[in-house]
């Protein structure tokens, strides 16, 4: 006869309920029943001979939902490990690249004081003073303006072209303006026979460049005194003065040239123009080849300003004749240097 096994789970339900503890062992309370009575006796006697029976294999409907839920849990496991480990190899990549901005600031060497001071407005302060001469109406006079703030290379450019058109004598300290001005202002009378004006300003400012100009007119006696205007523009980066060497070629201003000196001069024809040159029949130049100034150009809004010194091209009376190249026709003959001011 086939044995009998009692208290055994009927349902999936119930023998998981066994597994989260409902009863650890429920086979302990099954017993083998068989007709021998021997058998049963003995079994009574001992029963620690007792065999539980295990669960009929026609209740392993749950293998497979157990085991696709552990497929699906070791996935997300997985997937959570490897989430994990893309997230500190990302940080640990932040930490790196963080250390190299360190590491190239520190190389090049900027503070954020330096970038600052760069990009700090320059600001000015004015002085001025004048004093009677040896000619009644006339006075000795210097005015400029002492510049402080932004980048250092170009402040320090600034005062060294500064004093160099206020003579270029002093040789103190650059950095301290009021001893600059002590010096000048206190040799504004050394020529009893001379007097003289100076006047310097900034008169152009973009985020590239900055243009200053220098005034000055003197007098010494006899039938008239000179003056003289020019300009130059520093590239705020690091100073640098723009000059004629930043052009390629001037082959094209020529017509600026001619209409400048003709508004000047007054004329309308070109022949009215080469009678009121001081070309001297000259072999170099002529009507269609002429000279540009001596004095180095200035960057405006307009473009880029040349004027001639008085007598260097026509007669006194005539003062400076300036013209102006535009800015569309200037950039097209610049050297690489040259296009770093425009």
């Amino acid at each position: 006869m086939q044995p009998v096994l009692r208290n055994r789970p009927a349902t999936v339900v119930d023998f998981l309920k066994l597994l989260n503890g409902g009863n650890a062992f429920p086979y302990d309370k099954e017993r083998t029943i068989v007709n021998n009575p021997a058998l049963q006796n003995s079994t009574l006697q001992n029963p620690t001979r007792q065999t539980p029976t295990r669960p009929s294999t026609g209740n392993n409907k749950w293998l497979l939902p157990t085991a696709v839920g552990l497929a699906i849990l070791a996935i997300i496991i997985g997937f959570l490990i490897l989430f994990n480990s893309k997230s500190k190899s990302s940080i640990d990549k932040e930490e790196q690249t963080s250390t190299n901005i360190k590491s190239d600031t520190s190389e090049t060497g900027t503070t954020d004081e330096e970038e600052e001071e760069e990009t700090e407005e320059i600001h000015y302060t004015w002085y001025e003073k004048e004093e009677p001469s040896a000619y009644d109406q006339l006075k000795t006079k210097i005015r400029y303006p002492y510049p402080e703030g932004g980048n250092s290379e170009l402040i320090q450019s600034l005062r060294e072209w500064i004093n160099e058109k206020l003579g270029g004598k002093f040789e103190g300290d650059l950095s301290d303006g009021d001893a600059m001005f002590e010096y000048y202002s206190s040799h504004l009378s050394d020529d009893k026979e001379t007097q003289y004006d100076i006047s310097i300003k900034p008169i152009y400012e973009d985020d590239k460049v900055i243009t200053f100009v220098t005034t000055k007119s003197m007098f010494a006696g006899g039938m008239h005194g000179s003056n003289d205007e020019h300009g130059a523009t520093f590239r705020k980066s690091d100073g640098t003065i723009f000059n004629s060497d930043m052009i390629t070629t001037t082959t094209d201003f020529q017509p600026y040239i001619i209409e400048g000196l003709k508004k000047s001069l007054e004329v309308t024809t070109d022949e009215e123009l080469k009678d009121n040159l001081f070309l001297f029949d000259s072999p170099t130049y002529n009507i269609d080849n002429l000279p540009l100034p001596q004095a180095g150009p200035w960057i405006t809004e307009n473009g880029l300003t040349y004027r001639y010194s008085e007598y260097e091209i026509c007669a006194y009376a005539y003062g400076q004749p300036t013209f102006v190249v535009p800015r569309n026709v200037v950039t097209e003959y610049l050297t690489a240097t040259g296009k770093t001011f425009f």
